[in-house]
């Protein structure tokens, strides 16, 4: 099957039945689920090899959340999904719509983290700019609803196609965030 979607949206659908079955206690869906082997694919691609500073730094980035300072600039970069089980649980979160992402303390740490910075570095008066790729482009766009003057970049954020995401994306367009979405045919990352 060539569908690159459609294991996310059928972990997604798995965790919003048992959201609305009431069966989902936080971890409970991982905690009594088998992963019987990881799927790897090779993606053909005729994209250009950009090198791009900013999409350097999302290339590089190894933490959930991080901060390079250069030139005088913060710029607050979240990475995508790791191979591990905290991620693949946002993941299926994102994609199921959950706000629970970005409120539950166990998912949050990115969001709580990158606030951090964003305090520090005003109080400093250093001009801050955020990036996010895929699962990290929802969480920065996340930042760009709390912080709409914050110039926010995102490349191929990864977005459930719901009620929740479909709201979620008419508040920041409401909010008119200095928020610029790059997809890309062919990731460069």
């Amino acid at each position: 099957v060539n569908n690159q979607g459609l294991l996310m949206g059928l972990m997604g659908l798995l965790y919003s039945r048992a959201v609305k079955d009431g069966t989902n206690m936080g971890d409970a869906l991982l905690s009594n689920a088998r992963i019987d082997g990881i799927v790897f694919y090779n993606r053909q691609t005729n994209a250009p090899k950009l090198n791009d500073f900013e999409i350097n730094l999302i290339k590089n980035a190894k933490e959930e959340v991080e901060e390079h300072l250069i030139n005088g600039k913060s710029y607050i970069v979240f990475r995508g999904t790791a191979l591990n089980k905290k991620d693949v649980m946002k993941n299926i979160l994102n994609i199921a719509g959950s706000s629970e992402m970005f409120t539950n303390e166990a998912f949050n740490s990115r969001i709580v983290k990158a606030m951090e910075f964003i305090d520090k570095r005003e109080k400093e008066g250093i001009p801050i700019e955020i990036l996010g790729y895929s699962l990290g482009g929802i969480y920065a766009m996340y930042m760009a609803s709390i912080y709409p003057e914050i110039s926010v970049k995102v490349y191929n954020p990864v977005i459930a196609s719901n009620e929740d995401s479909k709201h979620f994306m008419e508040g920041l367009a409401n909010q008119n965030p200095n928020l610029v979405i790059n997809t890309i045919e062919g990731d460069p990352v």
